[in-house]
């Protein structure tokens, strides 16, 4: 059998990777980092936007 709180604790750790991760995501710091890696036309329409 498995255990209700093992699968309780499981399941929590994902919402707290995916918590983190909305946190980066929203940063200005990943914002950066994301236009600097896509191609040059869409760093460009980003720059202007920011």
């Amino acid at each position: 059998m498995i255990n209700c709180l093992l699968i309780l604790q499981f399941f929590w750790l994902i919402f707290y990777f995916i918590r983190i991760f909305f946190m980066i995501y929203s940063s200005n710091a990943l914002k950066e980092q994301i236009t600097c890696i896509l191609p040059w036309g869409y760093r460009k329409k980003a720059r202007i936007k920011v």
